[in-house]
C-alpha cells in the first residue's frame, strides 16, 4: 500500500516538473499593440485662444502652457502659431524667410520686437505699475509679481542672483545719466555695471571730439580765423567807427540828461 502511494506521488512530482518545463518553453505572451493616433494640426488650432495683438506677451506665455499640457511636438508650435496671426503679426510672418518661418523660436523674437515687447518696456511696467482703485491689494501683488518676473526673465535674470543684482545696479546707474545716451546704451545690451561704466566713457569721449570738432569748423568760417587778427579783420579794411552821440542843449534851461561833450577846435578861440 505505501509502495502504491509512492509511485503516485513520484508520478505526481514529474507530471509537475513536465508542465513548468513546458511552460518555461512557450513564447511570453505580448500584450496588443494600441495605434497612437497621429498628431492633426487642425485639432491642435482649436485649443489655443484667440491672438491678442494688445497683449502679445501673454498670449504666447498661454500657448506655450496649452501646447505643452497637451504634449504638441515643439516642431509644430510655429506651423500651429502662424493660424491665428493677424494684422501686424502676420505681416511680421510674411516677411520671414520658409526656414525662419518653421522655426518657432525665431518666429516668437520676431513678433515680440515687431510689438516693442523688449526688456525696456517690461522694467517701466514694473516701475510705474500703480493699484487699480478696482482691484484689491493681493489682484496688485500678483500683477506686479507677474511684471517683475517678465522683465527679469527677459534679461535673463530670474534665476539667477548675480545676474540679477548687476541687472538693478544698471537701471540705478541708468537713471543718472542723459537720455540720449541711455538710449544708446541700452542698445549696446551690456551685461555687467563695469561694461556699461566703460561704454558711457566711450560714448561722451567720443562725442566730446564730435563738439570740438563742430565748434572748430564753424570758427573756421569766421574771417581772420588762425591770423592773430580779430575776426572782423578783412585786407583793405578797417574796423568800422562807432556812431558818435548826438547831443542837444536846449535853451530852455532844463538840464539835458546826460551831460554833453563839448569839442574846442584849434582857431585861436
Amino acid at each position: 500500500m505505501e509502495l502504491a502511494d509512492r509511485d503516485k506521488q513520484r508520478q505526481f512530482e514529474l507530471r509537475k516538473l513536465e508542465l513548468q518545463a513546458a511552460s518555461a518553453r512557450a513564447p511570453p505572451v505580448v500584450a496588443p499593440r494600441v495605434p497612437t493616433p497621429a498628431f492633426r494640426v487642425e485639432s491642435a488650432v482649436k485649443l489655443i485662444p484667440e491672438f491678442d495683438e494688445n497683449d502679445v506677451e501673454t498670449f504666447l506665455i498661454t500657448f506655450e502652457k496649452i501646447a505643452s499640457i497637451n504634449k504638441f511636438p515643439t516642431d509644430k508650435y510655429a506651423a500651429i502659431l502662424q493660424a491665428h496671426l493677424k494684422g501686424k503679426a502676420l505681416k511680421v510672418f510674411t516677411e520671414l524667410s520658409l526656414t525662419e518661418c518653421q522655426d518657432y523660436k525665431i518666429l516668437k523674437e520676431a513678433l515680440l520686437t515687431a510689438y516693442a515687447v523688449v526688456p525696456e518696456v517690461y522694467r517701466k511696467r514694473f516701475r510705474e505699475s500703480r493699484k487699480y482703485q478696482s482691484e484689491t491689494y493681493s489682484e496688485f501683488a500678483f500683477r506686479l509679481s507677474t511684471q517683475f518676473k517678465r522683465w527679469a526673465e527677459s534679461e535673463k535674470a530670474y534665476d539667477t542672483i548675480a545676474v540679477l543684482r548687476e541687472l538693478i545696479l544698471m537701471e540705478q546707474f541708468n537713471s543718472h545719466i542723459e537720455p540720449v545716451m541711455r538710449g544708446w546704451l541700452i542698445d549696446q545690451k551690456p551685461q555687467s555695471l563695469s561694461q556699461l561704466a566703460r561704454l558711457a566713457d566711450q560714448y561722451l569721449a567720443v562725442h566730446q571730439v564730435d563738439r570740438n570738432d563742430k565748434v572748430t569748423r564753424v570758427n573756421q568760417y569766421k574771417p581772420g580765423y588762425g591770423s592773430g587778427k580779430p575776426t572782423w579783420y578783412k585786407p583793405g579794411f578797417s574796423k568800422p567807427a562807432q556812431p558818435m552821440q548826438q547831443v542837444t542843449v536846449e535853451g530852455n534851461g532844463k538840464q539835458p540828461s546826460s551831460s554833453p561833450k563839448f569839442t574846442f577846435s584849434s582857431s585861436g578861440q
